[in-house]
């Protein structure tokens, strides 16, 4: 506890040091690997937008509801999976009553 009230009381050192300025700019710059790091590690959702709020408010952004429904659609229109070979396809049809 003494050594928290101590910190605490000395202040807070303002250098160049402690700033780290140069990491944060190659940080927020992408310099070095940070983002083919960013690109390999992290998942980014196809739903979402990630351009800046007020480009997507100049560009009529769509609401997540509206995204959404528009790729429900867009998937239960276009993708047909095979599951099954043709042959299995006929094998269960001719014994079950499908439509």
């Amino acid at each position: 506890m003494h050594s928290n009230t101590y910190r605490t009381l000395s202040g807070i050192e303002v250098s160049n040091d402690n700033l780290a300025f140069d990491a944060i700019n190659e940080a927020v710059l992408g310099v070095g690997h940070t983002i083919a790091a960013m690109e390999r590690d992290y998942f980014y959702t196809s739903l979402a937008d990630r351009l800046e709020s007020r480009t997507l408010a100049e560009n009529g952004a769509k609401d997540a509801w509206t995204v959404a429904r528009e790729r429900v659609r867009d998937v239960l229109a276009n993708y047909h999976p095979d599951y099954l070979s043709s042959d299995q396809d006929a094998a269960i049809r001719r014994r079950f009553d499908i439509l």
